[in-house]
């Protein structure tokens, strides 16, 4: 059951604020490509990269964006994750 995965899945996001390279922990692991979009506080989207995640973290360089406030979306067929970032 997908909704069984998504809920069962915690993510933990570190370091928050962030300088350059923002880490994304899974609970679990998770096999599939990860779509990750990161959206500008206007809501446009800034970046968007697919990548796999290494013994359940994803980290994902940011240091081409400039210093605001985000929201990044990870998403796979057993995932959706929402959360705000900073980039210091």
């Amino acid at each position: 059951n997908p909704i069984d995965a998504v809920e069962g899945i915690k993510t933990t996001t570190y370091p928050n604020p962030f300088i350059q390279t923002i880490h994304f922990q899974f609970s679990k692991p998770v096999d599939d490509s990860i779509s990750i979009l990161v959206f500008d506080v206007l809501g446009r989207l800034v970046y968007e990269q697919n990548k796999k995640a290494v013994n359940e973290i994803l980290s994902v360089d940011l240091s081409g964006l400039p210093r605001s406030e985000y929201l990044i979306r990870l998403n796979t067929a057993n995932l959706n994750y929402y959360t705000k970032i900073i980039k210091q």
